[in-house]
């Protein structure tokens, strides 16, 4: 796993943020919250990340057309072959979920009062961080966070 942490630092350091197309496109929404603009080390995070997951999703189409024809096999007509890419291809995206939270903890880092805020962190137009205010999401607030919360009465 640290080779590939390795590789996330030295690919988001690779980026440059004026040639690049990713970028968030999502707009403010009612309800949001501006925290602020994202660093440009954590922008360079995010687009690695974004191109990583993109890269993942093409992959996906190929392979799970290929695991529907195994899981509709019995057990016993799967071969070691097809363990091993089902264990390649599940290790793929165990991968990407770790590397999302690596951004998303640096976002919270970075603005460390979404670690006390009800609502989750997005990322809008602009690279502007928010607090989404989404009545769903208010009861998501654990922990220290939460128990700050009840105590101020917010």
């Amino acid at each position: 796993m640290l080779k590939h942490l390795r590789q996330l630092v030295e690919d988001a350091n690779a980026v440059v943020l004026d040639n690049e197309k990713f970028q968030p496109e999502g707009e403010m929404m009612p309800g949001d919250i501006p925290l602020g603009i994202l660093p440009d080390d954590i922008k360079k995070l995010w687009v690695v990340v974004r191109r990583r997951s993109d890269k993942l999703s093409k992959e996906c189409d190929k392979i799970h057309g290929t695991l529907k024809v195994l899981a509709a096999k019995a057990p016993t007509a799967v071969t070691e072959k097809d363990k091993e890419l089902i264990q390649q291809h599940t290790a793929l995206h165990s991968r990407q979920e770790v590397l999302s939270e690596v951004f998303w903890q640096a976002v919270k880092e970075a603005f460390p009062q979404t670690f006390i805020l009800p609502g989750s962190i997005g990322l809008r137009k602009g690279w502007q961080v928010v607090i989404t205010n989404d009545p769903h999401q208010i009861d998501v607030v654990l922990g220290m966070g939460g128990l700050l919360l009840s105590i101020l009465g917010r």
